[in-house]
C-alpha cells in the first residue's frame, strides 16, 4: 500500500493533531483546576463563619431565591440582616467547568462592570484569599476607610462567590468588612479542600 502524503494532506493532519492536542490540554487542565463537587448550601456561611457569630451582634439569616441564572448549573444566596438595616449577602454560583464557563462570568461579573456603584475604590491588597483562584475586593459606595457597600468577588474552580456588605448608612472600613469576609472565605476553602 503506497500512501503518499501530499502537502494538503500533511497540513490537514497537522491541523487535526493540533486540535486534538488542544482539546486534550483543555480537558486535563479543567480537571486539574476543578474543585470537589459539593452542595451549594455547604458553601454558604454557617456556624462560626456566619455574620455576627460569637460577637454578640444580632444578625438574622434568610435564603433568597435567585431563580435561574444564565450559564449556571445551580446557585444559592443567603442574606443576613441586622436590626439597623445593614446586611451581608453571600451568593454562590456553580458552573460546568472552571476554565471557560466560570472564568468568563468571573470577568464580566466583576465589580468594575456594576453600574450601581458611584466610583470603585479597590482594596485588593488588603485581602488575599488563601483558597480562591482569583478574587477582587472593592468599595462601591464611599472609600476603603468609610464604605457603605463592600463587594468581594472570587472564583474557586467552577464556583463563583460574591460577598457584599450593604451598610444602609452604617459604614465600615476595610478591616471591619474583613471581620465578616475572612471567616466565610476560610469556611469555603475548608469545604472545597476535602
Amino acid at each position: 500500500m503506497n500512501v503518499a502524503l501530499t502537502r494538503g494532506k500533511l497540513v490537514a493532519l497537522v491541523i487535526v493533531a493540533s486540535v486534538l492536542l488542544a482539546v486534550l490540554a483543555y480537558v486535563v487542565t479543567a480537571r486539574a483546576t476543578s474543585r470537589p463537587d459539593v452542595g451549594l448550601p455547604d458553601l454558604v456561611a454557617s456556624g462560626p463563619a456566619a455574620p455576627g457569630a460569637g460577637t454578640g451582634e444580632e444578625w438574622t439569616g434568610t435564603d433568597v431565591d435567585l431563580g435561574v441564572q444564565e450559564g449556571t448549573q445551580d446557585n444559592v444566596q443567603r442574606m443576613w440582616r441586622r436590626p439597623g438595616g445593614s446586611n451581608i449577602r453571600q451568593s454562590v454560583f456553580r458552573y460546568g467547568d472552571p476554565l471557560v464557563a466560570a472564568r468568563v462570568p468571573y470577568y464580566f461579573g466583576s465589580p468594575r462592570f456594576n453600574d450601581k456603584y458611584q466610583k470603585l475604590h479597590w482594596a485588593n491588597d488588603a485581602y488575599r484569599s488563601p483558597s480562591a483562584d482569583r478574587s477582587q475586593l472593592a468599595c462601591g459606595w464611599g472609600t476603603v476607610d468609610n464604605c457603605d457597600h463592600w463587594d468581594y468577588w472570587a472564583q474557586y474552580g467552577q464556583y463563583l462567590v460574591r460577598i457584599e456588605y450593604i451598610g444602609a448608612g452604617e459604614r465600615l472600613d476595610v478591616e471591619g468588612f474583613l471581620r465578616y469576609l475572612a471567616p466565610i472565605d476560610e469556611q469555603i476553602g475548608e469545604r472545597l479542600s476535602r
